[in-house]
Order: C-alpha cells, then structure tokens, then sequence
C-alpha cells in the first residue's frame, strides 16, 4: 500500500464508522465494499472448511479400496472364475440332416442362420453336422417363411425336415 494513500483510507474508515453511526448521512459505498469483502471472506473460509471435509472423507475411502486391494492380492492361490454358458453344451459327436422337399417348386431351410436351398421334390443330406441343438426355418418360392423351430440332434443320428 502507498502511505500516501493512508490518510484518505483513515478517513474513509471513520466517515465510515460515523456513517453507520448516523443513519441520516447518506451510505458510503467503500463502507459497503468492505463489508461485502468481509462477508465473501467468510463465506470462502465455510466453503473452504466444507471442501477440507470432503477431501478427508474421499482419502479415508481410498485407503480402504487400497487396503481391500492389498488383502486381495496377498491370498494365496490361484484366482479362478466360472459360468454357465447361456447356449446349450454341444454333444461330442456328428449327425447327418436329411431336407426332404415334396414341394414343386425349391425350398430354403435356414439352419442355425445358414441358408440350405432344396430343388424340388429332392432330398438334400447335411452330413457332419456337429450334435446338439438346432435352429431352423423354411421357406418355399411364393411362401412366407415358417416359425423358428428348434430341435435336438443327437450324435450318430439322422434327422429328417419334411417339407410339403
């Protein structure tokens, strides 16, 4: 601060300090700014306490993640996981799929989202197709397509779709 600016601020402070005395002088705006600047500083130190206590809260819950960590790791064995697959288990083997079109015009069968194309009034043979469970369509020329069906084939078996 100027020190020749020292006796204007001294002045100001005490109209001030009359003003606030005297409620029939008019109010002065540094009186103002100062006690706004009194009431900012003490609403940043609230602020400041409340931020303190926050940050204590978050570095209190780190070291417990930190230390469930540490537990964690220091077990010992191997970690292993599991689950159940949502699809069926495919059976160990083959089995041969036999489309049977009595149709006079082709077929599509789609099977487990692969379209086979049947000409008419013929038999198509699938051979090798792993057991399980299958998923299969049909559709003809000038037909709508059929309800997804699903069916179990089994190793060593041979399954028929007639279509007609």
């Amino acid at each position: 601060m100027n020190i020749s600016h020292a006796p204007a601020l001294l002045l100001t402070l005490a109209l001030a300090g009359a003003a606030a005395a005297n409620p029939e002088l008019p109010p002065d705006p540094l009186a103002k700014e100062i006690r706004e600047l009194r009431e900012e500083v003490a609403s940043l130190r609230r602020l400041d306490r409340a931020t303190s206590a926050e940050v204590k809260l978050l570095t209190e819950r780190l070291e417990r993640i930190e230390k469930s960590l540490k537990e964690l790791s220091s077990r010992s064995g191997p970690f292993r996981s599991e689950f159940t697959p949502a699809t069926p288990r495919v059976a160990i083997g083959t089995g041969t799929l036999r489309l049977d079109n009595r149709l006079p015009v082709t077929a599509y069968v789609t099977i487990d989202g692969v379209e086979y194309s049947v000409a008419p009034q013929t038999v198509r043979r699938l051979t090798g197709r792993a057991a399980g469970t299958i998923g299969y369509s049909i559709t003809a020329d000038g037909m709508g397509v059929g309800p997804m069906t699903r069916t179990p084939l089994a190793a060593g078996e041979s399954l028929t779709l007639t279509i007609y």
